[in-house]
């Protein structure tokens, strides 16, 4: 398995403070490669020009959002792991990602502990 600092990961958030603020959590946990798009129409282009190991995404976009995405994803039969990332998730929606094959959650504002550990638990880092 790749080194953390040698590893991709995607962020996908519709406002820059919150690609900001993951990107400044990744780094201290040591990867040092993102790229960030600010919707989820961006991404399946992005993963087929680049090797990504991880996406952590928002689910409130506007546009083509996290769970469309993410449904879009498990369509084409990609393995990347997506994280997904929202300041206020319900049960039915968190229910809905898992089933679209979501490796995990992180609530917003995003803690280094919390991303740190939802990575540790899907075996990134």
């Amino acid at each position: 398995m790749a080194n953390v600092s040698e590893k991709k990961v995607l962020i996908v958030d519709d406002t820059k403070l919150g690609r900001l603020s993951v990107k400044k959590v990744l780094n201290k946990l040591g990867v040092n490669e993102t790229l960030e798009c600010d919707n989820g129409a961006e991404v399946s282009s992005i993963l087929d020009k680049e090797e990504i190991s991880l996406i952590l995404m928002d689910i409130l976009m506007p546009g083509k959002n996290g769970v469309e995405t993410l449904e879009e994803l498990k369509e084409k039969g990609s393995t990347v792991p997506v994280v997904m990332i929202t300041a206020d998730i319900q049960d039915s929606t968190q229910k809905i990602c898992k089933k679209l094959g979501a490796a995990g959650f992180v609530f917003k504002p995003v803690k280094e502990e919390t991303l740190k550990s939802a990575l540790e638990e899907i075996g990134f880092i």
